[in-house]
C-alpha cells in the first residue's frame, strides 16, 4: 500500500511541531499540509484530497468538528482523529465515525496507535473499494463555501481565472479551475465542451451552428456553451446520437 497521506491541524504551534514530529517517524506516513485554523483546513483537505486528518477540535475560524462535517459530504471515505485535551467531546466525534481520540497531552506510543488504526481503516476501504458518490460538489468562492448537487448543475464557463457555475435557480463563482471541478462531476454526465465550457450532457435542449463553432442551448437559462469543432462528435457519441 501507498503512503498514507494526511493533514495535521491545530492552532498551537508547539503542539503541531509536536504532532508533526511523532508522523515523521512513521515512514508510511507523509504529512502533506500543516493547518492553524479550521478554515484553512477545510480548503486544504478539498485541494490536496488526503487519505487522513489528525486535527484539534478548537481551533479559530471553524472547529474541527465543522470541518469534518463539510469534508464529509465531499470526501466520505476520509478518515480522521480527533486530537483534544478535552474529554466531552469525544462521544460526539465517535458518533462522526472518527478513527480514534487521542487526549492532551499524549505520548508517541499513543500516537502511534492512532496511525496503526488508520493503516488498519485504509486496509479495509481497500478490500472494498466505495462507489464513488457524487452527492455535493465542493464550490470555493473566497470565504463562501458551497455545496452543489451535480444534477442542479447545467453548465460551467471558466471566466478570468475563475469559474461561473449556472444552474436553474442561481449562478456561483468558483475559486477552483476548470480542470479541478471536471475531476470532480460524474463522467457519464459532464462534458467538456471547450477549453472553457463544461456541459451537462443532459441539460442540453438543442445546438446550433456558429461559424467554425457550435453553441449549446438549455432550456432553464438563457446562457449557453461553445462547443468546439473538434468536440462536436465527441459529444454525438456521448449523447448516443450516432
Amino acid at each position: 500500500m501507498l503512503k498514507t497521506r494526511v493533514i495535521i491541524a491545530d492552532d498551537d504551534e508547539d503542539s503541531l511541531d509536536i504532532l508533526g514530529f511523532y508522523v515523521r517517524q512513521h515512514p508510511d506516513f507523509y504529512i502533506l499540509d500543516r493547518c492553524r485554523d479550521g478554515e484553512e483546513l477545510l480548503n486544504s483537505i478539498m485541494s490536496r484530497q488526503p487519505d487522513a486528518v489528525l486535527l484539534d477540535i478548537h481551533m479559530p475560524k471553524m472547529s474541527g468538528m465543522e470541518v469534518i462535517d463539510k469534508s464529509l459530504k465531499v470526501k466520505p471515505d476520509l478518515l480522521f482523529v480527533f486530537i483534544s485535551g478535552y474529554e466531552q467531546y469525544a462521544v460526539q466525534a465517535f458518533e462522526l465515525a472518527a478513527v480514534d481520540y487521542i487526549l492532551k497531552p499524549f505520548e508517541k506510543p499513543r500516537l502511534s496507535a492512532a496511525l496503526a488504526k488508520i493503516k488498519k481503516a485504509r486496509k479495509l476501504q481497500a478490500q472494498t473499494p466505495p462507489v464513488k458518490l457524487y452527492q455535493r460538489i465542493y464550490i470555493r468562492d473566497n470565504n463562501q463555501h458551497y455545496y452543489l448537487n451535480p444534477e442542479d448543475i447545467i453548465m460551467i464557463e471558466k471566466i478570468s481565472g475563475k469559474c461561473e457555475i449556472t444552474t436553474a435557480s442561481k449562478s456561483y463563482t468558483a475559486n477552483q479551475n476548470i480542470s479541478e471541478l471536471l475531476k470532480l462531476l460524474p463522467e457519464d454526465t459532464f462534458f467538456l465542451s471547450h477549453r472553457s465550457y463544461i456541459i451537462n450532457i443532459q441539460k442540453i435542449s438543442h445546438v446550433t451552428a456558429a461559424n467554425q463553432t457550435y453553441i449549446a442551448h438549455f432550456p432553464l437559462t438563457s446562457k449557453y456553451a461553445h462547443i468546439s469543432k473538434l468536440k462536436f462528435d465527441e459529444l454525438h457519441r456521448r449523447m448516443n446520437l450516432l
